[in-house]
């Protein structure tokens, strides 16, 4: 136990470890229930780590839903436009529209919460947008990072 916090790599104040917590979320997409929905989570310092697990969807099929209850407010000081993304590893039952390959959240800044969107393209062509539909009674799992000012 360092209650006064740790240095790594240096002794300035940019080089001390002083925030370190480890907890679970509870997932949640508006208006939607699920079988089990799990979620856990690391943070050091600003950077969060989040994974998701999120089984059996009931209440119909949605378009462009937003993943909400993340563990902390995602951080508004970032020179990004967004706090961070989160892969979604096994998107079963979630369609995307033709021309588009991969699925994943983007977490939205100031907010707890996290937008679906698909992504693809060949080259320098790449395109990201709404439209995805997750299907009743389907799953998606996956874990991402982003930041926050807690």
């Amino acid at each position: 136990y360092l209650s006064s916090g740790v240095y790594l790599g240096g002794t300035g104040s940019g080089n001390k470890l002083d925030d370190y917590e480890e907890g679970t979320w509870t997932p949640v997409i508006n208006g939607r229930s699920f079988g089990a929905a799990l979620g856990s989570y690391t943070k050091v310092g600003r950077l969060v780590t989040v994974y998701y697990d999120c089984n059996t969807m009931s209440g119909g099929n949605i378009t462009n839903p937003d993943l909400h209850g993340l563990p902390f407010t995602a951080s508004n000081s970032m020179t990004g436009n967004y706090g961070g993304y989160m892969m979604i590893h096994e998107p079963a039952g979630i369609n995307v529209t033709s021309g588009f390959t991969y699925v994943y959240f983007r977490v939205i800044k100031n907010t707890g919460t996290a937008q679906m969107l698909q992504g693809g393209g060949t080259g320098s062509t790449v395109s990201h947008n709404g439209g995805v539909v997750m299907s009743n009674g389907n799953n998606f799992r996956g874990m991402g990072q982003y930041y926050t000012d807690a």
